[in-house]
């Protein structure tokens, strides 16, 4: 619901209106516009909060509670806290053996004639032609940490966002959405998790074409107790409290169909890195995000240049120009509201406890008291 000037004029335009207040006849927009001001109203963008698009959708409520909560929990004891983002809080002893540096991951794109709109302009300056358009775009996908800024060494976990292709499985893993329920028929193909073929020299073998042949690995007959399910509910939507509604609904439960690995883990594993993946649609929970912000606004002060070579010059040095402190900060923020969700706190709740103790890494328990006083 928005407030126009006219709809001051349309209000004092009314016979009743102007009888009890002994007007004449209705106002102008200038008078309505300098009583917009005087009651503290400004013609301005609408102020942005968080986002809450799927925040409490049942999936994200509990890969939060069951899985990325827990996790970052078990991690904290191994973490340097910072005290107002600026300095590691040493108040008592930590007993970690070997630190833990938390590393969040995300993309951001730069624009060539994204820069500042509003600034100070001479009464004499004239209009200036401009191009049309964002222009080339950058993007960079970049790893930051409170503790070092960039990479280095000490027992690393990437923090990725819950991105599709973050969560791709390999080809030949286990899939329940493409098992099917009765045996195959005679002459038709057979039903198996797909690989590449291995030569007896432990090799891939290719075809003629170039491409590695494909062999299928068909698994063990087996059967549940229940014969009597359907193969898959409609359209796949199975009901989420019912655990044993489809066939499809009951393999995709069972361990080995869930515990599966993404490429990205299995590739990260490979290399020593243990992977997280941040929860769908909060964005506040990675400190990369605030981050990027600080970057746009050093790099909105570059003049806009078509040169690619001049966009990544600009693009680096706006991202060189986030300090270490800063970071600190924003990471601070973010554990500030995982802390929250651990204790239950949920949207307006949350965002309340976090403004209100901005100069500490956990939320003391005396706020649940200041929200009992305040409901």
């Amino acid at each position: 619901m928005f407030l126009w000037m006219y709809d001051v004029v349309d209000y004092l335009a009314q016979s009743e209106v102007q009888q009890k207040y002994e007007l004449k006849s209705s106002i102008s927009l200038a008078p309505a516009w300098h009583w917009m001001h005087m009651m503290d109203y400004h013609w301005t963008k609408m102020p942005s909060g968080q986002y809450i698009d799927g925040h409490e959708r049942d999936d994200v409520v509990t890969y939060h509670q069951t899985k990325f909560l827990p996790s970052i929990g078990e991690l904290l004891i191994h973490m340097c806290a910072w005290q107002d983002g600026l300095e590691e809080a040493t108040d008592e002893p930590c007993p970690r053996m070997q630190c833990v540096i938390l590393w969040f991951h995300d993309e951001f794109t730069f624009y060539a004639n994204d820069c500042w709109k509003m600034y100070w302009v001479h009464e004499k300056e004239n209009a200036k032609p401009q191009p049309k358009g964002e222009g080339d775009s950058l993007m960079i996908a970049d790893f930051v940490s409170a503790d070092y800024g960039h990479f280095t060494h000490d027992h690393h976990i990437l923090i990725f966002d819950n991105a599709t292709t973050h969560l791709k499985r390999a080809d030949d893993a286990l899939s329940a959405w493409s098992m099917p329920k009765f045996h195959i028929k005679s002459g038709n193909q057979p039903f198996g998790v797909e690989r590449g073929v291995i030569g007896d020299d432990g090799k891939p073998v290719h075809g003629p074409n170039g491409k590695v042949l494909k062999e299928k690995n068909c698994m063990a007959d087996g059967q549940f107790a229940n014969g009597t399910l359907c193969a898959s509910c409609p359209g796949f939507k199975c009901n989420p409290h019912v655990e044993g509604c489809c066939c499809w609904r009951l393999l995709y439960n069972q361990p080995d169909f869930v515990d599966i690995k993404s490429n990205l883990e299995l590739a990260c594993g490979i290399c020593g890195y243990k992977v997280l993946f941040l929860l769908k649609f909060h964005c506040k929970l990675n400190f990369i995000e605030q981050c990027w912000g600080y970057a746009k606004h050093m790099y909105r002060q570059f003049p806009p240049n078509s040169s690619e070579a001049v966009l990544k010059q600009n693009m680096l040095k706006a991202l060189d120009a986030v300090p270490l402190t800063s970071m600190c900060k924003f990471a601070t923020r973010s554990l500030r509201f995982m802390d929250t969700y651990c204790k239950g706190l949920w949207g307006k709740q949350a965002t309340y406890a976090v403004k209100r103790y901005c100069g500490h890494c956990t939320i003391p328990l005396s706020h649940f008291e200041d929200l009992n006083t305040l409901n």
